[in-house]
């Protein structure tokens, strides 16, 4: 295969992921939470495009915050540690300290899932 035919099926895939990543919606993780906190609740059409569009750039912010963090910090491996100083730049008082409680807690829940995943697998 030649350098370039290489070159375009990197760019093919990329772009791929691209359009992918586009396209995603919150809505039906902020409709679960809203049935979380009341169960008769609705949300109108418009105030979804609303919400989903506020998660999404909040979630662009957080990415562009912890890859900014990162340069500087001249590493290629994004941790925890980069998202929840991201975090605390983007979000202030209350909001972050929670929002960091909860990721911490998200991360180590996955960890230990993982780790008693990898046990059953040796058994």
């Amino acid at each position: 295969m030649s350098a370039e035919n290489l070159y375009a099926d990197r760019e093919y895939e990329r772009r791929k992921q691209l359009q992918y990543v586009n396209d995603s919606s919150f809505e039906r993780y902020i409709r679960d939470v809203l049935k979380m906190i009341d169960e008769n609740a609705s949300i109108t059409e418009p105030a979804m495009k609303i919400m989903d569009a506020l998660v999404k750039d909040m979630f662009k912010q957080l990415a562009n915050g912890t890859k900014d963090l990162m340069e500087k910090d001249d590493k290629r491996t994004m941790d925890e540690v980069d998202v929840k100083c991201a975090t605390l730049e983007l979000l202030q008082g209350e909001v972050a300290r929670h929002a960091v409680s909860e990721g911490t807690k998200a991360v180590e829940l996955f960890k230990n899932n993982v780790q008693s995943n990898v046990g059953d697998v040796g058994s």
